[in-house]
């Protein structure tokens, strides 16, 4: 059984998403969501589910306008509405680690 049956069979078995729903993607760009985007996007159809993707921007690192403009192209080629958020410049008062300003 590939990844696509083992997701769907799980989802149906544990009664995660009901049809008619809108599924909410947080896309940041990376690898798992990323796979996770395109599975459910391919799933879809079988679940009777609207699909919106969600990135936001925290400019912490040098590949964050990279990461967006990648996922911007992804929703765009599989046809999903995406909601982008972008932290604004300066909005961390204090230091601190790339992994708490996230929270």
């Amino acid at each position: 059984m590939d990844l696509k049956h083992k997701i769907l069979e799980f989802i149906r078995k544990q009664h995660l998403i009901a049809p008619g729903e809108t599924i909410v993607l947080g896309v940041s760009g990376g690898p798992d969501s990323v796979v996770l985007a395109h599975v459910m996007h391919e799933l879809r159809h079988d679940l009777s589910v609207h699909l919106h993707m969600a990135h936001f921007n925290h400019r912490l690192r040098k590949s964050s306008d990279r990461d967006q403009k990648f996922v911007e192209q992804l929703a765009k080629g599989l046809n999903i509405a995406l909601t982008v958020g972008v932290r604004r410049k300066g909005a961390l008062c204090k230091k601190v680690s790339e992994e708490q300003a996230r929270h």
